[in-house]
């Protein structure tokens, strides 16, 4: 842990008619800024140090004040230094509101959840869960849901919210912080997801607005195989960003079938009106681990044929990357060529192994498909 120096004048008075100053050094230990949101390390100082620094802790509580109005980064760096010295549960409630006002949302999600999960205790052989504090209150993990809403907004996390509490859904519509965003648009998301709009206002064509590619032949190369448009990417269209994240249009999904929910990560990449009773469309699904490298990255891009009203009439996974496999797909009017890939990695592969790299690759067989008049997707014989 970082020590930081404290310096106080001590006024001495001399025996003799002259007087002078003499300064004491105090050095007090306090906890780093990359220290205040990871439990051992504040845990192990509360347990050190208890309330002894309360007094310099309170003062700088004042600077934090004082500071406010006029310049609230430095209230920032006050209020921090007073938990440095002084964890309390209070405080870190207070910088928890103080860092979504700033909108310093990651900050804020890792302070609650520092405050309001289980931790195991360091050390403890019957591992052992506490909370840091004691058990949050609602008003608590209302703050924590708001800091989550912010930092990346997810239907299931209001969804599940109002379920535990109904009194949750008139007091998120209510939420002025949630009014007066202007850039995530919190609050349409939340009104389109609490009054169901996304279950009675789904169309199945409302779903071509947001397929790019709507040509008769396209290919899905070695280069695109592995791409995927994520969430909140900088590029993605304001439609997309604002409506494709909380909506239900996944339930037009293969892999959504049969299940009331589905939260799986995809894409709609490309749209061909085959005839006016048949529709082709191709998604991409993301079941990779978290940020891991796009050589990595375990995607597979499905053909699916559909109705006018949604209704899917046949589906192909028709490229795909995983380890050792890939596979390309060429699409010409309706006619499907599936080329599959061995990938030889200079390690055995483990997806978690973000290291290691392919040496090479070598096409080892292909497939042709066709799509009939109805629909149906049909393998050609090999001529």
């Amino acid at each position: 842990m970082k020590y930081y120096s404290f310096i106080f004048s001590i006024l001495l008075l001399s025996i003799g008619c002259s007087s002078k100053k003499e300064v004491e050094i105090i050095e007090i230990e306090t906890l780093r800024e990359s220290q205040l949101y990871d439990f051992d390390n504040v845990k192990a100082y509360m347990l050190k140090h208890a309330s002894e620094n309360e007094k310099i802790a309170n003062q700088y509580v004042e600077k934090y004040e004082a500071a406010l109005k006029d310049n609230p980064q430095k209230a920032l760096y006050y209020f921090k230094r007073a938990i440095s010295l002084e964890p309390t549960l209070e405080r870190y409630k207070k910088l928890g509101t103080f860092l979504i006002d700033l909108k310093k949302y990651d900050e804020a999600y890792s302070l609650y959840s520092l405050i309001t999960n289980t931790h195991a205790i360091p050390e403890d052989p019957e591992a052992n869960y506490v909370y840091l504090f004691e058990e949050p209150d609602a008003d608590t993990k209302y703050e924590q849901l708001v800091a989550q809403l912010f930092q990346s907004f997810q239907a299931y996390l209001v969804r599940e919210a109002v379920d535990t509490d109904a009194s949750l859904k008139d007091k998120l519509l209510e939420e002025k912080r949630f009014m007066a965003d202007t850039s995530n648009a919190i609050y349409k998301k939340l009104k389109f997801v609490l009054n169901n709009e996304e279950t009675e206002n789904l169309v199945f064509t409302d779903v071509y607005k947001y397929i790019k590619d709507t040509n008769s032949v396209f290919e899905i190369n070695t280069k695109m195989v592995n791409a995927f448009e994520y969430l909140y990417s900088s590029d993605m269209e304001y439609e997309y960003k604002a409506e494709h994240e909380y909506s239900d249009y996944s339930s037009f999904l293969q892999e959504a079938k049969g299940k009331e929910n589905y939260y799986g990560s995809f894409n709609f990449t490309h749209l061909h009106k085959i005839s006016p009773s048949v529709i082709a469309i191709v998604y991409s699904v993301d079941t990779s681990a978290t940020a891991c490298p796009k050589d990595m990255r375990h995607i597979y891009h499905r053909l699916a044929t559909y109705t006018p009203n949604g209704e899917i009439i046949d589906t192909k996974v028709v490229a795909w990357q995983a380890g050792e496999q890939q596979a390309t797909m060429k699409y010409d009017n309706g006619n499907i060529t599936i080329s599959e890939i061995k990938r030889t990695w200079k390690n055995p592969y483990d997806k978690r192994d973000f290291d290691n790299f392919i040496l090479k690759t070598e096409t080892i067989g292909s497939k042709t498909f066709q799509i009939l008049p109805e629909g149906k997707i049909e393998e050609r014989s090999a001529l």
